[in-house]
This record gives C-alpha cells, structure tokens and sequence, in this order.
C-alpha cells in the first residue's frame, strides 16, 4: 500500500469587502482577514499534491476540514483507490466519512480523539490490537485498533497514540507496522503544506494579507496557481531524485536519494533562476 496524507489549511487574503463576503473571516464581530480553506491531499514520501479542494475559511458560508473531504469524496472520487492507506489526525474521524472512503476501495489510517468510546468485541491480537466497532449516522463500521505511547521530550509522562483501521488482519498489517507508517503523516501533510506556505510571501503567523488579491473571482485564480506551481517544484524533486546517483557520504552512504530528501526552497530557487 502506498501511504497518502490529507490535512488542511487556511491562506489570508487582502481584507476587502467582496472578499470578506465571499469567504468570511477569521475573528469575531467582523474582524480578521478573510481566508480561504483548502484541504490538501498527497503522496505522504513524495509530498506529490494529488488533489485539492477550497472553499471559505469563515463567517457562516465556512468549509470545515471534515466537509471539505466530503467534497473531495463526491468531486474527486478517483484520487482514491484500493492501492491507498490514508493517514488522517484527530480532525476527521465520522462514521459515516470513514464509510465513505471505505465505499470508495481504498484504506485508512485515522487518529481518535480520546473521548470516543473503543468497545473491544473479540480478544487481543498477538500484536495487542483488537477489533472494534463504531456506530453513527445510523452506520455502523468494524475497525481495529492499534494503540502505543510515544516518549516527548520534557514530559513525565508519554503520549498515547490510537489509530484506528480498516486493515483488520493483524498478522498481514501487524500493529508496529502501522504506528510507524502513522509517522508519515507529518512528513506528507505538514511539511508539504509548510513547503507550499515557503513560497507566498508573509505566510508566517502574525503577519499581513498572503495571497494578494482583492476579488474573490482572482483569489481563486491566485490560489489555482499557487498550488500548480508549488507541485511543479515538487515534479522537478522527483525527477532530479529519480536520476541521481546514491548519497556517497554521511549516514545515507550508499542510500539512493528520495524526492524529500532534496531542499524544496533550493530546488524552487533554482528553478526560478533558470
């Protein structure tokens, strides 16, 4: 299975009043800049964008996360397929969601929260995992679940972490398997919107307008851009890393070179001075 990650992402934009109508804002009683909403779907080792969906990021028209897949689901039902395992946090758990993209043939790999009940419904697996169902939206779904802890550096106590599943045979996906590739999601969904936040200018927090556009007809067109643009520096990545000889020195002696391991700010700068 190849690993997919989906998050989003909320992008500011010049506070005008056709904006502020067409995508709300961020803060209360008519402060904030506008936003808008984009839920990012890749390649967790390549950081490829495979798909993505937008919509307003406040005011009463908003797009949560959770509706935005939903969009994707019913739009771009092709970007998910049974040679997938989507990682996703704590945001998108639903019964009737994980259904959705279970209808679909592909696989998760899902965060929950800690005040979702787990009932245990058979007995613990050679790995510690054990089956469960989960019922909502009058759906009723059987999932497993893998749980372990992670040490944090500076805390006493470790976290845990609980996936659920739709992979239920523990001896084909054993759990140790699964918490390790539940690891990709930050890599897949994090850094590569942390990439494509590199390429607008004053994207850090705190800071002004990042798309510079004052009507919501050319916010699109900026933002339809933007995004093209930043998987074409990832294409160039991938291609630079596909004919590139093994790493000669340093830990990766030998290893060959994958797309991430190639700078995205480097590769965009050198595409931009040639």
């Amino acid at each position: 299975l190849r690993l997919g990650a989906i998050d989003g992402t909320v992008t500011r934009m010049p506070d005008t009043a056709v904006n502020r109508a067409a995508f709300g804002t961020a803060g209360q009683a008519e402060t904030g800049y506008p936003q808008i909403r984009h839920l990012h779907v890749s390649d967790a080792f390549t950081r490829a964008t495979l798909a993505v969906v937008a919509g307003p990021a406040g005011g009463d028209k908003a797009e949560a996360e959770q509706a935005l897949l939903d969009r994707m689901l019913a739009e771009q039902p092709q970007v998910f397929g049974p040679d997938r395992l989507w990682i996703m946090d704590r945001n998108f758990p639903g019964v009737p969601r994980i259904t959705a993209l279970l209808a679909t043939g592909t696989h998760v790999l899902i965060r929950v929260k800690s005040d979702i009940r787990l009932p245990r419904i058979g007995p613990f697996a050679a790995d510690g995992s054990y089956l469960t169902r989960l019922s909502g939206g009058g759906t009723t779904v059987t999932l497993r679940v893998v749980e372990y802890h992670i040490d944090i550096d500076g805390a006493t106590t470790p976290e845990m972490f609980c996936l659920v599943t739709d992979l239920l045979d523990h001896t084909t996906h054993p759990a140790h398997q699964l918490a390790q590739a539940y690891r990709w999601r930050w890599d897949g969904s994090e850094t590569a919107l942390r990439e494509a936040k590199s390429t607008i200018h004053d994207a850090g927090p705190g800071t002004g307008a990042s798309l510079r556009s004052h009507h919501p007809e050319l916010i699109r067109q900026e933002h339809a851009a933007w995004i093209v643009a930043t998987e074409l520096v990832h294409a160039a990545t991938r291609s630079a890393a596909a004919i590139a000889s093994p790493f000669r020195k340093g830990p990766r002696t030998g290893q060959p070179v994958a797309a991430r391991h190639l700078s995205f700010t480097t590769a965009r700068r050198i595409l931009i001075a040639t």
